[in-house]
C-alpha cells in the first residue's frame, strides 16, 4: 500500500507541474488580473476551475490508459470504477493525496492500538486465570 501512495503522490505532483504553465498562460491571456475587484475575483475563480478541470482530465486519461486502480489496492478489495476514482484523485492534485495519506495513517494507528489493547487484555486474562493478579484490591 505504501508503494501505491508514493505512486499516486508522485503522479499528482507531476500533473500539477504539467498543468501549471497552461494555467499561467490562461492567467496572462484570458483571465487577467484587470478591472474591478469583482472581475479580478471572478477571473481568479475561473483560473482555478480551469486548472482543476484540466488536471482532472489529465489524471483521468493517465489512470484509464494505464489502468491505474490505486483506490482498490488501498481498500484491499475490488472497487467498481476504481481507475476513475484514481484519475480524479490524481487530477485534483496533491491536496486529496495528503488527505488519503492522513486517513490511511489514522486507520493504521487505530488498528495498531486495537491490537495492542487486545494483547494487553489477553495477558491480563491469562494472569487472572492463573491467579497471579488480585482483582479485589
Amino acid at each position: 500500500m505504501t508503494d501505491s501512495l508514493v505512486l499516486i503522490g508522485a503522479l499528482a505532483i507531476a500533473i500539477e507541474r504539467f498543468v501549471e504553465p497552461f494555467s499561467n498562460y490562461v492567467k496572462k491571456t484570458i483571465f487577467r488580473d484587470e478591472g474591478s475587484d469583482e472581475k479580478k475575483a471572478a477571473n481568479a475563480l475561473w483560473r482555478r476551475v480551469f486548472a482543476l478541470g484540466f488536471g482532472t482530465i489529465i489524471g483521468l486519461v493517465i489512470a484509464l490508459v494505464f489502468e491505474l486502480d490505486v483506490v482498490s489496492s488501498m481498500a484491499g478489495t475490488s472497487i467498481d470504477n476504481g481507475d476513475v476514482l484514481t484519475g480524479l484523485i490524481l487530477g485534483l492534485g496533491i491536496g486529496p493525496v495528503h488527505e488519503i495519506v492522513k486517513y490511511v495513517e489514522k486507520k493504521k494507528n487505530k488498528a495498531g492500538q486495537e491490537a495492542e489493547d487486545a494483547a494487553t487484555n489477553t495477558a491480563v486474562n491469562k494472569a487472572n486465570a492463573a491467579g497471579k493478579i488480585d482483582t479485589d484490591s
